[in-house]
Formats: structure tokens, C-alpha cells, sequence
């Protein structure tokens, strides 16, 4: 149960079978996929050449996981640890000299997973760090204040701390339990953001100490809402309810209803609005179970998504 980081360097990438992560940049991995690989994928973007090296790579080595650094195009991770590949930006302040970038990455991740971080917690802080570096002429470390305070930059700017996954989640809520701190859980596509909304969620956190938001996947939005919907991306739409100082958290789940991921995470306080009743609240018994209450709020009138879509539908007809 020891995390082995590996940082290959030799052609034979099977002698690194079993590592945890493996950490090759886009060019010894594109060196790699192009010298072995029979099947040299459709090569349309980008993109698609990115992940068809990383899958070829991660099968190729036997690691559990890869994290592929891009340089100024951020890094790219896949393997067991994640549902679906994740791509990250770079965070680099102001480019100096990428000396020590790699090995900055590389440390970071090791030290998150040492900590019981998440690979996507543990890769993120890592590519963060390295951007530090990179800010920096030489070769050179980045202390505790440049760390803080290029997360102070990039969480006024988007809170990527507040997505987070069901796992990490589940740990971070047994913490906040046991310094007998009311967390709040409610759900919803969110889709485009309104007034309607603002209010939900601010009463919704009076309620207790965290809130939590489960907010619907791509697909699940897809399901309930139609075709035409999500307007907007699931990754927007995190972002933008993460800008909300009354929002703590933002983790996604896929089904059309929020039902197992309440039972993982377990909150003590459920909300839904009130034309909801505790019989067409999905979890509101399961919350109960364990000592919970579930709360209804009044919704804002006249305030909807469907109404501001269909207002948009009329004005676009009328031009």
C-alpha cells in the first residue's frame, strides 16, 4: 500500500509495471507512441493525440495511472483513480525559465498522495507549483508563501478547491462531523444562474455550517431536461455556482437522481425547494435514517431557467 511516483527515463517502460503514477512529458510520450504504436490514431486535434498517447502509454507501462505533462498546455491524467480523463491548464504566472518544472510536478504529486490526497487534489496542486517555478529564473524550489499565494490567485478566480470528488468528499464531511459542523446538502442542473438560485442557495447554507451542491452531469441534464440542455457545460456551470461565497462544495454525479451519492456522502441536513414534499424528495427517508432533517425552502416567482430560455426564444423569433 505504498504509492510509487515513476519518472521514466527508459525506453522499456514495462520495468515501471505496477507504479502507481507515471509521469512522462508529451514528448518522450509522443516519441513512444510514435516509435511502437501500429494503430497511430486519427490525429484530428490535439486533443484526441493527447489521449490516444496517454491511453497507449498507460497500457504500454502497467502503471495505474498517468499524468502527462504538456508544458504551456497544462497536463493530462487517466488511469484508475478517475472516472474520465481530466485535463488541467497550466498555472503559470509569468514565464521565466521551465527549469525544474517537471521535477516540482512530479514532488507535489507524490507529497499530495503521501497525504492521502486525491490524484486529481494531488496533480492539481502539483501543476500549480510547477507554474511557480516556472515564474522563477534557474533552477529553484517554491516555498510555502508563492504556493499560497498563486492559490489565493487562482481560487479568487475560479475555486477549483470547491469541485471535488465523491471519495475525497466522503472524508472531508467524517472531519467536519466530528467538529459537530451541520452539513447542508441540496441538488439541481443549475444551468443558467438566477436570482431564483442565489436566494435557494443562500438560505439553503442559514441552514448549517457547510453546503454542498450536487450538480447534475452533462448527460444526466440531458435526460431530464431534453436535447437542447444543459445550455451550459458541466464545468461552467461548476464554476460559476463555485464563485457563490454561500457554496463550499461542488461534486457531480450522473444518475437522474442524487439518491446514491446522499447515501456516500451522508449530510445531515437535506434541502429542496418547496414544491417539494418530504415524499417526492429523493433521500429525504435515507437522511432521516441516520439522524438528519430535511428542510423546503420557497422558491423566488417568477424566476426559472425555462422562463429565461423561453424569453430568449421569443426575442430571437421577433428579430
Amino acid at each position: 500500500n505504498i504509492p510509487v511516483i515513476t519518472d521514466p527515463k527508459n525506453q522499456d517502460i514495462s520495468i515501471y509495471r505496477g507504479s502507481t503514477v507515471i509521469k512522462p512529458n508529451f514528448k518522450e510520450g509522443k516519441e513512444f507512441y510514435h516509435y511502437h504504436a501500429k494503430n497511430k490514431g486519427n490525429g484530428q486535434n490535439f486533443e484526441s493525440e493527447i489521449k490516444d498517447i496517454g491511453d497507449f502509454y498507460l497500457e504500454k507501462s502497467g502503471a495505474e495511472n498517468i499524468v502527462m505533462s504538456l508544458s504551456e498546455h497544462g497536463a493530462y491524467v487517466s488511469g484508475l483513480e478517475l472516472k474520465e480523463p481530466l485535463r488541467l491548464k497550466t498555472h503559470i504566472l509569468q514565464v521565466s525559465d521551465v527549469s525544474g518544472a517537471g521535477d516540482t510536478f512530479i514532488s507535489f504529486i507524490a507529497m499530495g498522495l503521501a497525504m492521502s490526497l486525491s490524484l486529481k487534489e494531488s496533480v492539481e496542486v502539483g501543476n500549480i507549483a510547477a507554474g511557480c517555478v516556472c515564474s522563477k529564473r534557474g533552477t529553484s524550489t517554491v516555498s510555502l508563501g508563492e504556493l499560497l499565494k498563486a492559490l489565493k490567485v487562482i481560487s479568487e478566480e475560479t475555486h477549483p478547491e470547491k469541485l471535488a470528488e465523491t471519495n475525497s468528499l466522503k472524508r472531508i464531511i467524517e472531519d467536519y462531523k466530528k467538529l459537530n459542523m451541520n452539513v447542508v446538502f441540496t441538488n439541481g442542473c443549475f444551468d443558467i444562474l438566477h436570482s431564483g438560485h442565489v436566494t435557494y442557495l443562500q438560505k439553503a447554507k442559514a441552514l448549517g455550517d457547510i453546503l454542498i451542491i450536487g450538480l447534475n452531469s452533462d448527460e444526466s441534464v440531458k435526460r431530464l431536461k431534453g436535447d437542447e440542455r444543459p445550455v451550459n457545460s458541466f464545468f461552467d456551470r461548476a464554476q460559476v455556482l463555485s464563485s457563490l461565497a454561500c457554496v463550499d462544495f461542488v461534486v457531480e454525479f450522473s444518475e437522474d437522481t442524487p439518491l446514491s451519492l446522499i447515501k456516500e456522502i451522508k449530510p445531515m441536513t437535506l434541502v429542496k425547494g418547496a414544491d417539494y414534499n418530504f415524499e417526492t424528495t429523493v433521500g429525504a427517508k435515507e437522511v432521516v435514517s441516520w439522524g438528519g432533517e430535511v428542510k423546503h425552502i420557497d422558491l423566488v416567482p417568477g424566476r426559472s431557467t425555462s422562463r429565461i430560455i423561453d424569453v430568449i426564444k421569443k426575442t430571437h423569433k421577433s428579430l
